[in-house]
């Protein structure tokens, strides 16, 4: 920005001179710079009235023009809490018996109580307070590098594999778990609950073809046990009772501590078979558990629990009822002096497991199977909710719907209305061709509610008179004033318009000025207009001739539509100045618009150049007065 300093020698405002001198300039700038905002203004009101027009003709416009659009269908069923119950067009009139047996559900599984060594809670992640850690794998027992398979549906070949290693955390494992992904694409959801201490399981699909099970040849039993995952006998705890040795018994320790004599032998039974073990004492406990399980075989876990003084076995049926067996804790004396077993039970650790079901409905006498609760039949649309009782059913009642087809009438009416409405508004807008935008200077001078009250004045007069609204308008109009010869359904022609069903205009005095072109439907009770009123002499109200005669109704709204998209179609097509779909000379404007800067940039030069060419000129005068104010005061001193 030039910093000028005149008037010095002068004394003359040159600033103000010069602003005078060039107003007419700054005018010209200022007027090619609001008409190019008009421009721009106009462009966002016609782009938002545009996209209005092409939504309506797209959709609702459209849609009225085929036989489809008519065709509704309305379907209700007896009890909706049994099943909810929706048609298509191709649905049956009619009434049809529904009996639902099952409903679909997804396969769950309650994982047995998982136990940590040293019976320290199962935590996912550390405690609050840092003094437990989060549980891991080998925290639950496993060593090493297991593997954990679940299969899918009936047979084996749906699987997925997760491997574990001891140092993984619960949390990990779990997450491993509900990433997972069988081969035909099925999963499991998982969730730890820490206050039960177990995992819940679910399939993420409903139906039995979702149903999974522990897949035990595929698994390690350690991992599956260690996650409360073990469903069958094996899962089953069976503790004795503590051994009475003098103190705390360990596993290395000889078992003459519990009183064992090498004359005795250990009688047992794992399931029906029985076994007779000959004993030394000289033997360690871990000794005792390696005979006991090389003559059993694989059919016995058991193993010594050192904190608790008392043996345990995880496998299902074992007892040992006898003096012997006493001595290890697995019986106890009665008061008849026999033997009975002391092992007790705990199922906490069994998983608990039901499967997946599939949803079975019979519909007229045929039953029909879906994995979902969805089904789809002959046009109809079924969510089976709840069972019904045995030889109970439920009423599917379809028939065609002319509330739906009003419904669609007056919905393409309201559209049409609220279109041909905001155009009037716009078209019949006062020009107020006195407000210009304001200027900084006048903008000072005017309070906030004066300065929004005179923009709303230019913004509403944008479009006012428009040429191309004017003529969009009228199309409009005329459409929805045309009448067709059609064909009654007594065979008779006869000449069919809105009037004919009693969808008119409001007189001219009884509405308002942007209102007088909208359409009201007699009876309507959501127009205040027309709400209440009755049929003309010759005519039906809209509802009773859709239910009289729908095909009547359908010809004229199929004639009337086509009219109408013909004409909007002929308007939107793209042009030299305007694109398709779009009623205006988006073009054209955005050409002018981009002239308009040409014409500002031309505006602003000329003014910049005429006020440089004034400057100079005052420069000029100054130079001149300095020299003529030095020559006076030069001669003033020698005259003395």
């Amino acid at each position: 920005m030039t910093i000028r300093i005149t008037g010095m020698a002068s004394g003359l405002d040159t600033e103000s001179i010069i602003r005078e001198l060039t107003s007419v300039d700054k005018k010209n700038v200022t007027k090619v710079k609001n008409e190019q905002k008009r421009l721009e203004m106009k462009q966002e009101k016609w782009k938002a009235l545009n996209k209005k027009v092409v939504n309506f003709y797209n959709k609702s416009l459209s849609n009225m023009r085929f036989d489809g659009g008519y065709a509704k269908k309305s379907t209700t069923v007896s009890d909706d809490s049994v099943a909810s119950v929706s048609g298509t067009t191709s649905a049956m009139n009619g009434t049809q018996k529904l009996s639902v047996s099952s409903v679909a559900s997804a396969a769950y599984m309650t994982g047995g109580k998982l136990k940590s060594k040293g019976d320290s809670k199962v935590r996912l992640t550390d405690s609050s307070d840092g003094k437990e850690s989060a549980t891991t794998m080998a925290d639950l027992g496993v060593t090493g590098k297991q593997k954990l398979s679940i299969k899918f549906g009936d047979g084996n070949e749906d699987k997925m594999e997760v491997e574990v290693s001891e140092s993984d955390s619960l949390k990990d494992v779990l997450s491993r778990i509900d990433s997972a992904t069988s081969t035909n694409g099925n999963k499991v959801r998982v969730n730890f609950d820490e206050n039960q201490g177990r995992l819940y399981l679910s399939s993420t699909k409903t139906g039995a073809a979702a149903s999974f099970a522990i897949d035990g040849e595929g698994s390690d039993s350690g991992l599956v046990k260690a996650l409360g995952l073990a469903s069958g006998d094996d899962a089953v705890i069976k503790t004795g009772e503590k051994v009475q040795a003098p103190s705390k018994m360990y596993s290395v320790d000889r078992i003459k501590r519990l009183g064992v004599t090498a004359e005795d032998k250990l009688e047992f039974k794992v399931g029906d078979k029985e076994f007779s073990l000959d004993l030394d004492p000289e033997k360690s406990v871990n000794d005792l558990i390696a005979s006991m399980k090389d003559l059993a075989g694989v059919e016995l876990d058991i193993s010594f629990d050192e904190d608790n003084q008392q043996f345990v076995v995880r496998n299902g049926d074992f007892e040992a009822n006898n003096e012997v067996g006493a001595k290890f804790g697995f019986a106890k004396k009665a008061e008849d002096d026999s033997y009975v077993s002391a092992m007790t039970t705990d199922n906490s650790a069994k998983a608990s497991y039901i499967g997946g079901a599939d949803a079975k409905i019979t519909l007229n006498g045929v039953e029909y199977t879906s994995d979902t609760n969805s089904f789809e039949i002959n046009g109809l649309t079924i969510n089976a909710k709840k069972t019904t009782g045995e030889g109970e059913s439920v009423t599917i009642t379809t028939q065609d719907d002319t509330s739906g087809v009003y419904d669609m009438i007056k919905g393409f009416m309201k559209e049409y209305n609220d279109l041909i409405n905001e155009m009037a508004t716009l078209y019949s807008a006062d020009r107020n061709k006195d407000f210009d935008f304001l200027t900084s200077e006048q903008k000072e001078e005017m309070t906030d509610d004066e300065i929004e009250d005179w923009n709303k004045k230019i913004d509403e007069s944008i479009m006012s008179k428009d040429q191309t609204l004017g003529k969009v308008m009228q199309a409009m109009r005329q459409s929805m004033l045309g009448s067709y010869d059609l064909t009654d359904k007594n065979g008779n022609t006869m000449k069919v318009s809105l009037s004919t069903f009693n969808i008119n205009t409001l007189s001219y005095f009884e509405a308002e000025a942007s209102e007088r072109y909208a359409y009201h439907i007699a009876g309507d009770e959501d127009d205040e207009y027309s709400s209440g009123k009755t049929a003309m002499s010759g005519t039906q109200l809209l509802k009773d001739a859709i239910v009289d005669d729908p095909a009547l109704v359908q010809n004229f709204f199929k004639s009337l539509s086509k009219d109408l998209y013909t004409k909007l179609g002929d308007m939107m097509k793209s042009t030299e100045f305007s694109s398709s779909y779009t009623l205006y000379e988006d073009k054209l404007m955005k050409k002018n618009y981009d002239n308009y800067k040409t014409k500002i940039k031309s505006a602003e030069d000329k003014l910049a150049s005429r006020e440089d060419a004034y400057y100079k000129q005052f420069a000029q005068m100054e130079k001149a007065m300095t020299n003529l104010n030095s020559q006076q005061s030069s001669l003033a001193g020698m005259i003395g």
